[in-house]
């Protein structure tokens, strides 16, 4: 998988356009984006250095995990596509420091289809590929929300729905390549 493949899977998995979509109009403080960058970042990195530790400690192989990446990404694709980005304006917010994580680390820039893609790449083609590619994907997501383009909706729903369509699409290639490597 070369570097460019790698920030296309990442960046589709995690779709920076949903999660614009899910913050909406609101910019999140200053603050907050980074606090939120710098935890994202930092969990991937973290997984993406753990990824044939935890493979390893779980007996999973390397090609069973594409298997069951592509499963993960096709559920989340497939949730997307069909349904949309979730506003998250209706949900209560959380007060002092948890507001710093929630709504836009957790569930937002943490979530199982990314995490899978990291490890992926991971095992693959090494942490460090996995790790810069999700830290671009991380940084696209939060510039997005910073530039506050949840504001044209209709924009914003229909480019998350492709790239959730992509995901899908990465997910068949995933497990297809999984299984004949088994």
């Amino acid at each position: 998988m070369n570097p460019w493949l790698a920030l296309l899977v990442t960046l589709s998995a995690l779709n920076p356009f949903a999660i614009a979509a899910s913050i909406g109009p609101k910019r999140p403080e200053r603050f907050a984006l980074l606090a939120a960058g710098i935890v994202g970042v930092a969990a991937y990195a973290v997984a993406a250095v753990t990824a044939n530790d935890l493979l390893r400690a779980l007996s999973v192989e390397p090609e069973t995990f594409d298997v069951a990446a592509g499963v993960i990404l096709a559920a989340s694709g497939a949730s997307l596509l069909a349904v949309g980005p979730r506003p998250l304006s209706a949900e209560p917010q959380p007060d002092g420091f948890r507001s710093l994580l929630v709504p836009l680390v957790f569930p937002l820039l943490l979530a199982p289809s990314p995490l899978a893609v990291a490890v992926l790449i991971s095992a693959r083609e090494g942490w460090e590929l996995a790790a810069v590619s999700s830290g671009a994907a991380v940084a696209a997501a939060l510039l997005l929300v910073a530039a506050r383009i949840g504001r044209s909706r209709a924009a914003v729903d229909g480019l998350a729905r492709l790239l959730a369509a992509l995901t899908v699409i990465f997910a068949a290639a995933f497990a297809v390549d999984g299984i004949r490597s088994v």
